[in-house]
């Protein structure tokens, strides 16, 4: 094979590596965002950095500039398009949160594994009008009496869930999952929903947390992902694809139960916390739908909120989940939205600045 021939057939490779890599990101977003949770393979992808498939892209860069034609440069751009904005969800809004006197600012956070890691600063750039905190049992005294947060002319709490509002609460109610939970030992609310009188205007807020997913991605990912392609009923591997979808089917519910709440409301509403199901997922979009994203609406970058700091390279020692989210109802436009800055915290805050 002459010299020519050797870099056709090297051209024709690269051409077919590239143009596969588009169509594998592109049928990857679709999945995630349309199937999800629902099939135990993808729900495992799910959770996988998305730095991956950008480790991958930068890697065939030099294989589309072989290639040097149009097929080539098409789908090069096209995968890199999916993994910025479908897979990363890079947004270029401003992102800053709005704290003029006429916006209603807003930030939630799951204070259970912070770390030492003060949310006090964060806290104060946002200057929020209500802040709900999530994993914080009996610890409405503590943030009753500490100066830093003395601008909060209320201070509630019902479960693992906390209040700072500077509007009165009227009324405050756990959200109860509803039926059999199978793999669950017990069961636990799913959020905790306030009443705000906001300067005459009702408002429903709901301090979300679902159950973790941990136990059935940790130590058993591998299988998890693969008992969703060979668990067929009649193989040996179908009794633990039943045991580990029994896990998500009990989410789904969950999330069946707390959308029935939301849905049920005539009121301005925002709903937020941590609901343990990334952004990029199909169970975030069940939760999300009717609902305004403030990130996906004025947020900057990624927004990612899990894990603060990390040993991975493939999120740059950083966070690659969004599972803390504000989503707030049509009453509102949304101004702002920003995620506080990366920390030892496990869970970072989200703040939103919106306009009724």
């Amino acid at each position: 094979m002459d010299a020519g021939s050797w870099l056709d057939a090297l051209r024709r490779w690269a051409r077919r590596l590239v143009v596969f890599y588009a169509l594998l990101v592109v049928s990857l977003w679709f999945l995630l965002r349309h199937v999800g949770e629902h099939h135990l393979t993808v729900a495992v992808l799910v959770y996988v950095p998305p730095g991956l498939w950008l480790a991958l892209l930068l890697l065939l860069a030099p294989l589309a500039l072989v290639a040097h034609d149009r097929v080539s440069l098409l789908a090069f751009g096209v995968g890199g398009f999916v993994v910025c904005f479908g897979l990363f969800q890079y947004r270029f809004a401003d992102g800053v949160v709005d704290v003029s006197p006429d916006s209603f600012r807003f930030v939630t956070c799951n204070i259970g594994q912070r770390a030492n890691a003060s949310l006090r600063p964060f806290k104060d750039s946002i200057q929020p009008d209500v802040m709900v905190l999530q994993d914080a049992p009996g610890k409405a005294k503590r943030y009753q009496s500490a100066p830093d947060y003395k601008e909060f002319t209320t201070v509630d709490g019902i479960g693992e869930f906390v209040i700072l509002s500077r509007h009165p609460v009227k009324q405050k109610a756990l959200i109860q999952p509803q039926g059999v939970r199978q793999t669950r030992k017990r069961l636990k609310p799913l959020a905790a929903r306030f009443e705000l009188d906001v300067n005459g205007r009702p408002l429903a807020v709901y301090a979300v947390h679902l159950f973790t997913p941990r136990d059935a991605l940790t130590g058993g990912w591998r299988a998890a992902l693969l008992y969703g392609l060979i668990g067929f009923s009649g193989t040996p591997w179908h009794d633990d694809y039943l045991r580990v979808r029994r896990f998500w089917d009990d989410q789904l519910a969950d999330i069946a139960d707390l959308k029935a709440a939301i849905s049920a409301e005539t009121i301005p509403c925002i709903v937020a916390g941590d609901f343990n199901a990334p952004a990029v997922g199909r169970y975030f979009q069940d939760i999300a739908n009717g609902l305004q994203d403030t990130h996906a609406v004025a947020g900057k970058g990624s927004g990612f909120t899990i894990p603060g700091r990390t040993r991975n390279p493939l999120s740059a020692f950083g966070p690659w989940l969004r599972i803390d989210a504000i989503l707030v109802s049509k009453h509102f436009g949304v101004t702002g939205s920003q995620v506080e800055p990366p920390s030892p915290a496990q869970h970072l805050a989200v703040g939103a600045s919106l306009q009724w």
